[in-house]
């Protein structure tokens, strides 16, 4: 029996397929379908203008562009009739290559369905391209060409997701040039294919598409528009009547939900069964500017679907082109979640995994969650006899990803390593944590930092610079700003660069000295007084070189072979006073303790005052100098038989800190601050800062 017209929304279908694929043979399939239910079909295709009169295929180049005029003008008269349903079947591999017949469709309130074939294996193409006795009219293209096809297929594939944002400013349409025979670039930026529905045909199921195509889209077109029985359906208005009543509260009670906060949905992903109201109610509670339902063939054919969309439409929740839905195989997980984490690694995405069958929930689950999609879950009281939620116990809950407990330990695990200084295990944990985590700014940060801290604490200063380098690039994201924002981090970091970008960064004697003094607070804070004696004994033999460059006339002193004519002009002197403090005459190597007595004897005024509140003489200042760093040489590390303990390190490290002062007059602490490593965890232990 006839269909009539005002029982169906007018149609176009736009095919996306490497030649060789089966579209023709679908289209075929449809048309044949279609007009068996009264609904008149049309295809158009621009390889009908190469065929010759015994229907051979012979491509002409030249002729190209005019065949494709040729193609669009049928096809847009073939609208212009009101023709049901309008085929365009062309290869249409780019959007601007469909996006004339689109734009027609839209200006004349067709809807539009886009049938994507995924290519087979590249012999499989090459074989159905050979012209048979059988096949006249088959293309025989190239394999080289046919490569070329699959490159363009898979460039612009992605274009086929309307969530995608606009491209990047290299990536631009292309149009025929009648002059130079080939595609050129133009100056407009790719859009996105534009469409209502989206079909997918994989390789291994043409022979179920050949009739499963045909019903999908006679019942997109016929289920478009309800008759007068259908809105009488017992159905409907049992599910308007329960939403009619469910919806006001339910909404404000979303509202209230401090679980929800001001979080966004931009796109929910929802699963569909045989109940559709969960759906709804999901998407009244979310308010999605975009909606993808997960469903099944038998969905479809009992339209679900379509008394969702009815719904959804009827409460003015999403307008109807904002909507799709993907049929797929509710037996095969692996196709459940390739769909789902296909569209849940972009931002505010919501997965709502309240319907369909436990193999939908768990393989959409697992897609949200190893995406960072935050799933959803309407719960409720359910009434057996209405076959309905109780009208007042639906709840919107936010599930936490079972991953996120994972991801915490593993961080939990990184803060502590990173707080004994075990560097290189807090690093492979933070690795772990950001592949777990919903927000890995924290991790991404830590792990360059780690780098960074390991490379200075053993002195390997000439490899700062890579991490110095991934720090910068880092600190530059916006995702990272919160997480800049605490504890003065932005700062912190701020100031690594300004001391260590530099090609030699401890050729500055401050931010050596500095670096020392840093690492020796380090390893004393882990009860290594051994090490971190050495390093502060380190910073006072730089500090007396320093003081040593001071005072010579070509701002230059070696202690290993010292001049010193460069450190006075009365040579005589200087040995006689070194001989009276020291009792030995001016030696070939001068030693820490012999530099600090040149130090005395030359700006007495200066070094005498060392350790602040006791007035002392030289030779006493001198003694209690050596005495201190004699601990240091009499230690395990410096080949002696003696510990260096607590005491004994702080007053090395005193020491170091008071010459400092004496010769730059400043205190070193600020600069020994902006070293230290920062407290990581404290940066993790504020979540809503």
């Amino acid at each position: 029996m006839a269909t009539s017209e005002k029982t169906f929304q007018k149609t176009v279908v736009i095919n996306r397929a490497i030649p060789g694929s089966g579209k023709t043979t679908i289209s075929r399939c449809i048309k044949e379908t279609l007009e068996s239910r009264g609904i008149t079909v049309s295809i158009h295709s621009t390889d009908d203008y190469f065929l010759t009169e015994t229907r051979a295929y012979q491509f002409d180049l030249y002729k190209l562009a005019e065949n494709h005029a040729k193609n669009l003008q049928s096809f847009q008269q073939a609208i212009d009739r009101r023709t049901d349903l309008v085929i365009c079947d062309n290869t249409n591999l780019a959007p601007w290559e469909a996006e004339p017949y689109a734009t027609y469709a839209r200006a004349h309130h067709y809807q539009i369905i886009i049938i994507n074939y995924v290519p087979r294996e590249l012999v499989k193409h090459l074989a159905v391209q050979q012209v048979t006795n059988e096949k006249m009219d088959a293309h025989n293209i190239p394999e080289k060409e046919l490569v070329e096809m699959m490159k363009r297929y898979h460039k612009y594939h992605n274009y086929l997701d309307r969530f995608l944002p606009s491209c990047n400013n290299s990536d631009y349409a292309f149009s025929w040039s009648n002059e130079k025979l080939a595609m050129t670039p133009t100056d407009e930026p790719i859009k996105n294919y534009d469409y209502d529905h989206l079909l997918i045909v994989q390789p291994n199921e043409f022979h179920r598409a050949k009739k499963d195509i045909p019903r999908k889209i006679l019942a997109m077109i016929t289920g478009e528009k309800m008759t007068q029985k259908s809105i009488q359906d017992e159905r409907f208005l049992k599910l308007e009547s329960y939403l009619k009543e469910t919806l006001p509260n339910f909404k404000k009670k979303c509202q209230e939900n401090t679980q929800l906060g001001s979080k966004k949905c931009d796109l929910l992903i929802s699963l569909l069964g045989f109940s559709p109201e969960t759906t709804v109610l999901a998407t009244a509670a979310l308010q999605p500017k975009e909606l993808i339902v997960i469903t099944s063939d038998e969905a479809l054919e009992q339209g679900h679907y379509k008394l969702l969309d009815d719904m959804i439409r009827k409460f003015n929740l999403l307008e109807s082109r904002l909507m799709r839905y993907e049929n797929l195989n509710i037996l095969n997980p692996q196709q459940i979640y390739a769909s789902v984490a296909r569209h849940a690694n972009k931002q505010n995405v919501f997965v709502d995994i309240t319907g369909g069958t436990k193999i939908m929930t768990a393989a959409a689950a697992q897609a949200a969650w190893e995406n960072n999609a935050q799933s959803c879950y309407i719960h409720s009281k359910f009434d057996n006899r209405k076959k309905l939620p109780v009208s007042g116990t639906e709840q919107l809950l936010l599930l936490e990803n079972p991953s996120e407990a994972k991801a915490k330990a593993w961080r939990n695990k990184g803060i502590d390593a990173w707080k004994s200084r075990n560097f290189s295990m807090a690093r492979d944990a933070f690795e772990t944590s950001e592949q777990l985590n919903p927000d890995p700014s924290f991790d991404e940060i830590a792990q360059q930092l780690c780098t960074f801290y390991e490379y200075l604490f053993n002195f390997d200063v000439k490899k700062l610079e890579e991490p110095l380098k991934e720090i910068k690039k880092t600190i530059a994201k916006t995702a990272m700003e919160k997480i800049l924002k605490r504890n003065n981090f932005r700062i912190q970091l701020q100031n690594l660069i300004e001391l260590f970008d530099k090609p030699d960064p401890l050729a500055d004697s401050n931010t050596k000295i500095a670096a020392f003094l840093s690492l020796a607070q380090e390893y004393s804070k882990l009860g290594r007084y051994e090490f971190a004696g050495l390093l502060a004994y380190r910073a006072i033999e730089e500090l007396v070189d320093v003081g040593l460059r001071q005072l010579s006339k070509e701002g230059n002193f070696d202690r290993k072979e010292p001049k010193y004519e460069n450190l006075t002009d009365n040579f005589k002197e200087l040995e006689e006073k070194f001989l009276d403090l020291c009792g030995n005459r001016l030696p070939p190597r001068v030693a820490l303790a012999d530099g600090y007595a040149l130090l005395i004897i030359l700006k007495p005024e200066q070094y005498e005052n060392v350790f602040e509140g006791e007035k002392m003489k030289p030779a006493r200042v001198l003694k209690k100098i050596s005495g201190i760093c004699s601990s240091r040489n009499q230690s395990i590390l410096a080949h002696g038989n003696n510990p260096l303990g607590e005491t004994n390190f702080q007053a090395i490290n005193n020491l170091a800190k008071s010459i400092y002062k004496i010769i730059t007059k400043e205190d070193i602490t600020p600069l020994i601050e902006k070293i230290t490593p920062p407290r990581l965890g404290e940066l993790i232990e504020q979540p809503n800062a």
